[in-house]
């Protein structure tokens, strides 16, 4: 199981209340169910009828996971995991 850190960007940092957080998990998948344990209000946010919602982007060291392995794309140590809207700011 890997360390990653996790960065929030835009309304997500909102729902969190901070820009990054760490977890330890095996693949994007085992991320966002952790990610939502700890956050529950993502749930609404970051899935649609149970699937993953398309207007969020989650991107693994600067890749967007859809062209990666989705969401069984595996974590390493050190990874920088970035979810945010396709309109991202500040």
């Amino acid at each position: 199981m890997a360390k990653v850190s996790v960065k929030f960007f835009v309304e997500l940092r909102d729902i969190t209340g901070v820009k990054r957080d760490d977890f330890k998990a095996r693949n994007v998948e085992e991320l966002l169910k952790k990610l939502v344990e700890k956050y529950p209000k993502l749930k609404d946010v970051l899935f649609k009828n149970g699937n993953l919602n398309e207007e969020y982007l989650i991107v693994l060291n600067g890749q967007n996971v859809r062209f990666l392995d989705g969401l069984k794309t595996r974590l390493k140590e050190g990874d920088v995991v970035s979810i945010m809207s396709p309109i991202v700011g500040g």
